[in-house]
């Protein structure tokens, strides 16, 4: 928390020091979700300064599980055995496929299907003490000696009777007769019309992402597992790489079909899913027919892929060296030497190659299983 203490933009009219102190020994999600699930709302439209800025206790618990359904369904990761929220998220019925999910509509679906299964998910047992005790930080002086049951009360009138001032972020009202927060003018003026908001987002992104890796210190990737993923990226340079490795050698196959395959008409399979390593390194890349890569999906192949896999990477290394110039081959292949471990003048040792990648690819399957991604997947036309 200290290293960012500094770095939250000051403001002589609020409590930027209790701001920093909001996410201090927090043993679970909601606090970080809920926080998120606010400035996701305050971003999402123009505000009118003339108009006071309400956000229902419903659409934030909605914001919350879907902040939520990243991580917990789509990555695979733990909120920590305490934590409620990742068996609301397990409860609700939405299967969208891979490509939907990383779209705005896509985003759009899963918000509605949450809102159409609030009640049969449990959804707003969410709000049971996060909106109250968020704000603690704030009266910390005025909650000594109150007992744990009467501090939601106590925390929501002193945020009305504080109101008018700028002690607390937000204080208790109704919007269209349905439970509300209205956050603070002062605040509004802090994050939007100061611009802050992006500042401030960043450091809840990264107590969120630090709370996360530590409940899932060996998960890779956690970063870039936090949000949605709008948008992927280009795959070209793989694509091309794979192109001219069929164009040389005839006998590339896919490796879960058998199938022949043509430099025009394959599609690339992250081999772990990128769900779970999130990107697109080319050690984990191999070609496949379409018909494979639309069964696999986000699956974990068996076993007996493992070698075949392999023996396929061996070969790409071999024959690209041989018909690319030994700079564009150096540079394609600089992330095989730096992700397996291994010395660039091993790269065309086959044994080298195939221990770097057995040490390295089935702890990662094995860690994959252990966190929830669907294992031995084997493909059937």
């Amino acid at each position: 928390m200290s290293t960012y203490t500094h770095q939250l933009p000051q403001n002589n009219r609020l409590d930027i020091g209790a701001l920093s102190r909001i996410f201090q020994s927090t043993s679970t999600s909601y606090k970080f979700l809920f926080f998120l699930a606010i400035l996701n709302q305050l971003q999402s439209k123009h505000w009118d300064e003339s108009e006071p800025v309400c956000l229902t206790l419903e659409d934030l618990a909605a914001e919350m599980a879907l902040l939520s359904w990243y991580p917990v369904k789509f990555y695979k990761l733990s909120f920590g055995w305490q934590d409620q929220v990742s068996k609301i998220i397990n409860k609700l019925d939405f299967d969208p496929s891979f490509k939907a999910i990383t779209s705005k509509q896509g985003q759009d679906q899963l918000r509605a299907a949450i809102k159409d299964q609030a009640k049969d998910i449990g959804l707003y047992s969410l709000l049971k003490f996060v909106p109250y005790r968020l704000q603690s930080v704030f009266f910390t002086n005025e909650l000594k000696g109150i007992p744990e049951k009467r501090k939601n009360d106590a925390i929501a009138d002193l945020a009305n009777q504080y109101a008018s001032t700028t002690t607390p972020l937000y204080h208790f009202v109704q919007k269209d007769k349905l439970a509300a927060i209205q956050v603070n003018n002062e605040w509004i003026k802090y994050l939007l019309r100061d611009a802050n908001i992006t500042i401030v987002k960043d450091w809840v992104l990264w107590e969120w992402v630090n709370y996360l890796q530590k409940r899932n210190p060996n998960t890779p990737a956690i970063i870039n597992k936090v949000l949605p993923p709008i948008k992927r990226s280009s795959l070209n340079n793989q694509t091309n790489f794979w192109k001219k490795v069929i164009q040389a050698d005839s006998g590339i196959r896919c490796i879960y079909s058998g199938e022949p395959l043509a430099e025009q008409s394959f599609s690339l399979d992250h081999f772990l899913p990128w769900t779970f390593i999130c990107h697109d390194q080319i050690w984990n890349l191999c070609p496949v027919t379409q018909a494979s890569n639309s069964s696999k999906g986000n699956k974990l192949p068996a076993d007996n892929y493992v070698d075949a896999f392999i023996q396929q990477q061996v070969q790409a290394l071999k024959v690209s060296s041989n018909i690319m110039p030994a700079k564009t081959w150096d540079k394609l292949t600089e992330s095989y030497a730096i992700d397996l471990h291994l010395d660039p003048e091993l790269l065309l040792d086959e044994s080298a190659v195939s221990q770097a990648y057995v040490g390295i690819l089935k702890p990662m399957i094995a860690l994959a299983e252990q966190t929830g991604f669907e294992s031995s997947w084997s493909y059937s036309s």
